[in-house]
């Protein structure tokens, strides 16, 4: 009788130990999601932090990534004031892979939002060089996609 009870102890604190463990795995778990959803938020209030490029006069170029080109462009989308042309791809400026007024030719003005499967022809983590050139109040970004400064 004396060891049915101590069978007994053991489960049950064998039991509360698990359940211990479960809870705390899924609070753990809870907080690194919570913490990669806060990142993305971040990540979609990009082109807030990248308004220099735009509207900072004395920055000629920067270095950006894909995605937040790709929000910029989403930002810069059918605005008059703002032109994106990408001149380059891999450093290759040849004619085939110019792409100019992307942020007007890539919206739908139908939907009013930029297509996104165009948008997915730039990788998120690619270097991205823009270079800026300003005329009066029209300012002119011109992106080179995939970016290496190997050429240089």
């Amino acid at each position: 009788m004396d060891e049915d009870f101590g069978i007994k102890a053991m489960f049950i604190g064998l039991s509360v130990f698990v359940a211990m463990l479960v809870l705390t795995l899924l609070v753990n778990y809870y907080n690194v999601a919570k913490g990669i959803s806060k990142q993305a938020q971040l990540k979609m209030d990009i082109p807030e932090t990248f308004d220099a490029i735009v509207k900072n006069h004395n920055q000629v170029e920067d270095k950006i990534s894909g995605a937040e080109l790709q929000s910029l462009i989403r930002k810069y989308a059918y605005d008059d004031t703002v032109t994106i042309n990408i001149v380059s791809v891999s450093n290759d400026d040849s004619p085939e892979k110019k792409q100019y007024h992307i942020n007007k030719t890539w919206f739908d003005s139908s939907l009013g939002i930029v297509k996104e499967t165009m948008l997915s022809t730039i990788n998120p983590s690619w270097v991205i060089l823009v270079e800026k050139e300003i005329s009066g109040t029209h300012t002119t970004l011109n992106v080179h996609l995939d970016y290496t400064i190997d050429v240089l």
